[in-house]
């Protein structure tokens, strides 16, 4: 699955600007912990301009066969990821992404779970199942929502850091063992994105 996580990477970066910056993700100094999730291991974090990106290479489902006569799996990772924003701007609208893949057998089921915050405001969960498709086969999928903020005016006086905060679960589930569930895409298993969008404050 680590095949075409480099390609991943550089696309993400490419996409960078070269302009001033409004936000500031700090992808070097972020945490991750969960199970199947180690910072640089398993999980690798890129900031480009308002994007910061997780690559996940070990956070899919992988129920096929006997595996252990499991009927079920569930992994998770959670994140943590200083950000700061630039004086005299704020966070207006905060875009979250989920990319993904799945097989399944039609007695399965798996999902992908978000939650989290931005500075401690609470940001719209994102969930994903695979029953929201009728096909058994989805190679690659992208599902997304936003969270739109009001502007605090204790945030323009001063280039304001904290901390963006997310918990991702993935879950798999067969009626038994004849059945079967696989939740990952070409090159990883799962990609969190978050899209920051700044505004100049009034």
């Amino acid at each position: 699955m680590l095949k075409n996580l480099a390609g991943l990477i550089a696309g993400v970066m490419v996409a960078g600007s070269a302009m001033g910056w409004t936000i500031r993700w700090d992808d070097q100094r972020y945490i991750a912990g969960g199970n199947d999730c180690q910072k640089d291991q398993t999980v690798f974090a890129i900031a480009a301009g308002e994007e910061i990106s997780f690559i996940m290479t070990d956070l899919g489902t992988n129920l096929t066969g006997y595996a252990g006569g499991r009927t079920s799996e569930r992994k998770h990772c959670n994140l943590v990821i200083p950000a700061t924003v630039k004086q005299g701007w704020y966070l207006g609208k905060l875009t979250q992404r989920v990319h993904g893949g799945f097989v399944k057998s039609g007695r399965s089921e798996g999902k992908i779970a978000v939650s989290s915050n931005f500075y401690n405001n609470r940001v719209r969960p994102l969930t994903v199942s695979t029953n929201q498709w009728r096909s058994n086969s989805v190679p690659y999928f992208t599902r997304e929502n936003a969270t739109y903020f009001e502007v605090q005016p204790r945030y323009c006086l001063r280039d304001y850091r904290g901390l963006m905060r997310a918990n991702l679960v993935v879950t798999g589930q067969r009626r038994s063992i004849d059945d079967s569930i696989v939740i990952q895409a070409d090159g990883y298993d799962v990609k969190f994105e978050t899209v920051a969008q700044i505004f100049r404050c009034p």
